[in-house]
């Protein structure tokens, strides 16, 4: 399969599954954002990366995630046309975290010098 037709459906992907955590997680959960999408090459298997404004909540989003992914793909199977629907699982963006720490760090190096 071709890397751009991979890439159309991340992008598909993401917008669907942002869409559908929007319409059907509580909204105790917290805002939980899709950061990225990365799917296999024969398109079996989406890894869904997400951000959440409440760390805290980190356990809880996942499990609730995880309660509705066969739910989510149910309706993406409905809505997309593609021959196999993507298992979805779901994975805290952790890239936020690095960024975080070296911007403290480069802080720590500039109030050093």
């Amino acid at each position: 399969m071709s890397v751009v037709r991979v890439r159309q459906v991340e992008e598909l992907l993401r917008e669907q599954v942002s869409q559908l955590i929007q319409e059907r997680l509580s909204e105790d959960l917290g805002m939980i954002t899709v950061t990225d999408v990365a799917v296999t090459p024969d398109f079996k298997l989406a890894k869904i990366y997400i951000v959440l404004l409440d760390r805290n909540q980190e356990q809880a989003v996942l499990q609730a995630l995880q309660d509705a992914a066969h739910g989510f793909q149910h309706t993406l199977g409905k809505t997309l046309a593609l021959r196999y629907t993507p298992r979805l699982e779901f994975v805290i963006d952790k890239s936020e975290n690095k960024i975080d720490r070296v911007e403290e760090l480069l802080q720590e190096i500039d109030n050093d010098a």
